[in-house]
């Protein structure tokens, strides 16, 4: 049995690996991520045009992976990226959990076009996966990651 800590344990990183901020639609998230210096907001609703800031635009996967692939071959000039916003993040990210579906022996011979209609909420496993799959590879980018996110009713 572990013994239990009588006292305050110090931390071991200067920050937290990745903060998580959801809230409301224009309640001022990006405004603040624009203020914070070294901070590479990748927007993927085209919800910056109003700040300036350290920012470029995705609208894909694929444009993520190009940007990684960018920031990764100027050195991983940034302390911060900032995904604005994972709820779009998600959706984005259903072409590829389509195609880790398709990839199982279930899926090789279904004639399913979107993992969120499989049968008992089954396609959500493949969008989690899909999701923390891009998600993994962000981490890779900057020692301090920040998502985005809006509340959803």
């Amino acid at each position: 049995m572990p013994e239990l800590p009588k006292g305050k344990v110090e931390g071991t990183r200067k920050n937290a690996k990745r903060l998580v901020i959801y809230s409301k639609p224009k309640t001022g998230k990006t405004s603040l991520f624009a203020l914070l210096e070294n901070n590479l907001i990748i927007d993927l609703e085209n919800g910056t045009d109003y700040v300036t800031a350290l920012k470029v635009k995705a609208n894909s996967v694929e444009d993520i992976q190009s940007i990684g692939e960018a920031v990764k071959a100027a050195g991983k000039p940034y302390e911060y990226i900032t995904v604005d916003t994972v709820t779009v993040l998600e959706d984005m990210v259903r072409p590829l959990a389509l195609q880790l579906f398709k990839k199982t022996a279930m899926g090789a011979s279904s004639s399913v076009t979107d993992v969120l209609k499989l049968p008992n909420g089954a396609g959500y496993l493949y969008l989690r996966e899909a999701f923390f799959k891009v998600l993994d590879y962000i981490d890779t980018l900057a020692e301090n990651i920040i998502l985005s996110g809006h509340l959803k009713d």
